[in-house]
């Protein structure tokens, strides 16, 4: 009597997984020495093999765009690793991870008067997975050459822009601020192109202390977004993003 059996064989799925991160958040411009610092920052895409099987040539592709119109920067032709777009990995094993890693430098000054965001974006894939063309997304706070910079801390007696909470949020999210005496402000929700998605606040008179509002993100797509204050002549600004 023949006896049979059945042989199990795995199911080598393949995924790749994408994370986008930038060493530093924002080109803070200093009157004082009339420059801005940092001047140049490194943007890292971590591409890792989350499958059972080999991945071979494997691709990243840095991008990003500023809405400012001035192309505020560029490529560091200084900077000493590997700046070659788009990079290649000839295989990336299961459960590894690769790192490509592109420098940059402010190019011009940011002459608008606002606050800009230069977004990068990283398009992936490899020869067993999907291209994918919009992945995760990162950027990089330019301030206005002023003497009054958008900032994200301040003193005691200043007005106060709190971090939002929770950040990240799904749905909703609690945005306060402190005024050190009555005076109109204005509350904007931004995207990372500096365009306006939400006005919380038009000029509206407020009381010296501390105040909150909620924000419904609710027809907002999935994103990095600003929540920037304005009263008189002064600007702070806070990034939050928005998971589904």
């Amino acid at each position: 009597i023949m006896c049979e059996d059945w042989l199990p064989i795995a199911n080598l799925r393949t995924g790749l997984w994408e994370m986008l991160t930038s060493d530093v958040s924002a080109l803070r411009y200093d009157p004082v020495p009339d420059r801005y610092d940092p001047e140049k920052f490194t943007v890292t895409a971590t591409l890792r093999n989350t499958g059972g099987a080999n991945l071979s040539e494997v691709v990243a592709e840095v991008e990003w765009t500023d809405g400012s119109g001035l192309d505020l920067i560029e490529f560091d032709t200084e900077y000493p690793g590997d700046n070659t777009n788009p990079k290649t990995r000839g295989v990336l094993f299961p459960g590894q991870e690769a790192e490509f890693v592109w420098g940059f430098r402010l190019k011009n000054r940011n002459t608008t008067g606002t606050t800009q965001y230069a977004v990068f974006n990283v398009k992936y894939g490899s020869r067993e997975t999907p291209y994918i063309p919009n992945g995760c997304e990162t950027s990089v706070e330019i301030d206005p050459v002023t003497t009054t910079a958008i900032c994200d801390v301040s003193s005691p007696g200043d007005f106060i822009l709190f971090p939002n909470h929770p950040n990240p949020f799904t749905a909703s999210t609690i945005i306060r601020f402190s005024l050190p005496h009555a005076v109109p402000v204005t509350l904007t929700i931004v995207d990372a192109l500096g365009r306006e998605q939400r006005r919380l606040l038009d000029g509206e008179y407020r009381q010296e202390g501390i105040h909150s509002l909620a924000l419904d993100g609710s027809g907002m797509l999935p994103g990095i977004y600003f929540v920037r204050m304005t009263v008189g002549e002064t600007v702070h600004s806070r990034r939050m993003i928005l998971v589904r």
